[in-house]
């Protein structure tokens, strides 16, 4: 008998453009999403499979200028999951940080620079008991702060942290202003941390034990908003991505032309999240079929509101791509 198959992977996915049988460029804008123009991206992405399928692949992320930004190797494509040593730089070429990662997760040291050379931290982050089981993506923060930073330095040189204790202070990305700033305490963050949100535009302040974040407020045009747990969650179909895969499933119906010709591919679906949970902007970034593309968008526009993004309480509008692949199998 004939099997129908709808697979639905992780929530994302990257279009691609083809350099040669080995080579694909993937253009990502600031917020890591896709875009098909090359002038609107701000990192382009190069993927090199290797001769040998058991191999990594071979990933350079650079600068919308071309010079490199990060160079590393992956276990998969589609989501990239890193595994080994990453190397980033700075835009003029000199380093930034020196990472290492097991199926996608930090592990061990992790060393960050400042642009004059400068050592600015260490992070330790501890082995997965099982480093190849999946992140959840349910309930996983968005900023994961399950490591320790024994030590870190000013630009000048002097230790701030010493042994996992003293004041360490995180900067904007262009160094020039202090982001947020607080207590360790082993390692960990502990105590009142406060800071602030440029993109938001709003001041926050956090009280940590161990490590963990207890609560938190936001502070944005004379409204304060509490938290807990996480200062930034990811949005989340109800029950979960195991749940809006089963939704999806359940909905699409195999159009009786492609079923016909056997046609089969995966289509990737964009769209946005927002701060009412609604979804809107959805389109097809990578299409298969006019029948499949339809079919996917059909069934992605039935889909109930979503639990929103937050970040420092507040409801934030996101964006996500699906891809969906198409099959058929004999039984």
């Amino acid at each position: 008998m004939i099997k129908y198959a709808f697979i639905i992977f992780s929530l994302i996915a990257f279009p691609a453009i083809c350099l040669s049988q080995q080579q694909t460029a993937y253009y990502l804008n600031l917020e890591g999403g896709v875009t098909f123009n090359k002038d609107s991206a701000a990192t382009i992405r190069i993927v090199t499979a290797p001769e040998n399928s058991k191999d990594l692949l071979t990933v350079a992320d650079y600068y919308k200028s071309g010079k490199k930004k990060r160079l590393y190797k992956s276990t998969a494509l589609y989501p990239i999951k890193i595994h080994g040593a990453l190397l980033s730089f700075y835009e003029d070429g000199r380093r930034h940080t020196i990472e290492n990662y097991v199926y996608g997760r930090n592990t061990g040291a992790l060393y960050e620079y400042y642009h004059n050379g400068q050592l600015y931290n260490r992070k330790e982050y501890p082995l997965p008991a099982d480093p190849k089981a999946k992140a959840s993506a349910d309930n996983k923060p968005t900023i994961d702060f399950n490591y320790t930073i024994p030590e870190a330095y000013d630009s000048l040189g002097k230790a701030t942290v010493v042994d996992g204790n003293g004041i360490f202070t995180i900067y904007t990305e262009d160094f020039i202003d202090i982001a947020e700033q607080g207590a360790l305490k082993g390692g960990k963050r502990d105590g009142i941390w406060k800071g602030h949100d440029q993109a938001m535009g709003l001041t926050f302040e956090e009280k940590y034990a161990d490590g963990v974040l207890v609560s938190g407020s936001s502070f944005h045009d004379g409204i304060t908003t509490t938290y807990a747990t996480n200062r930034d969650v990811p949005a989340k179909f109800v029950g979960g991505d195991a749940a809006f895969s089963r939704f999806l499933a359940k909905q699409i119906r195999y159009p009786a032309p492609d079923r016909d010709r056997r046609v089969q591919g995966t289509v990737v679906l964009s769209f946005d999240i927002e701060k009412d949970g609604s979804l809107s902007n959805m389109r097809v970034v990578q299409n298969v079929s006019p029948t499949l593309d339809a079919e996917s968008l059909r069934v992605l526009r039935t889909s109930p509101n979503w639990q929103p993004a937050t970040k420092f309480g507040l409801p934030v509008k996101v964006s996500y791509n699906v891809p969906i692949a198409f099959g058929i199998g004999v039984m």
